[in-house]
C-alpha cells in the first residue's frame, strides 16, 4: 500500500487536471488505490480543496480540448463521440461554466420566476408593504 506523501498526492491531482481519471491513475503501482486516496480526503479539507481544485482544471483541459479533436480527428464519428463525451464532463465537472443554460421565463408569463428579497437588507416599511401585498394575493 503506498503511504501518503503530498508529493504523491499533488502527483494525482496533475494527472487529474491533465484529464487523466482516478481509475487509471490509481491502476498504477506507483500510486494509492482509490480506496485509499479516499482515504486520504476523509477529513482533510485541504486535500478536498486541492482535489477539487484539479477537478475543475480537468472540466477548462476537456474543454480546450474539443478545439484540438474538432480540428485534428480524421473520423467524424469519433471526433463527434470524443467531443460529447468531454463536453458532458466539463458541464457535470463545472456547470456553471459549461453547462446548459436554462431560461426559466414562459411565453406567456405565466411561469416568470418570482423577485426575491434580503429581508434583513430591507427597510421596515418596504418590509410592510411586501408583507401587506403578499397576503392580497
Amino acid at each position: 500500500m503506498v503511504e501518503y506523501s503530498e508529493k504523491i498526492f499533488d502527483g494525482i491531482c496533475a494527472k487529474i487536471a491533465q484529464g487523466k481519471s482516478l481509475v487509471t491513475i490509481c491502476e498504477s503501482k506507483e500510486f494509492p488505490s482509490r480506496a485509499a486516496f479516499y482515504k486520504w480526503l476523509d477529513g482533510d479539507q485541504t486535500l478536498v480543496d486541492k482535489y477539487t481544485r484539479a477537478k475543475q482544471e480537468c472540466a477548462d483541459f476537456y474543454a480546450e480540448e474539443i478545439i484540438s479533436i474538432a480540428d485534428n480527428c480524421e473520423d467524424p464519428q469519433k471526433a463527434r463521440l470524443q467531443i460529447e463525451a468531454r463536453k458532458w464532463t466539463a458541464a457535470k465537472l463545472k456547470p456553471r461554466a459549461y453547462g446548459e443554460r436554462v431560461d426559466h421565463t414562459s411565453s406567456d408569463g405565466s411561469m416568470t420566476p418570482q423577485t426575491t428579497y434580503n429581508l434583513g437588507k430591507l427597510k421596515s416599511e418596504t418590509l410592510r408593504e411586501l408583507i401587506a401585498a403578499s397576503e392580497q394575493e
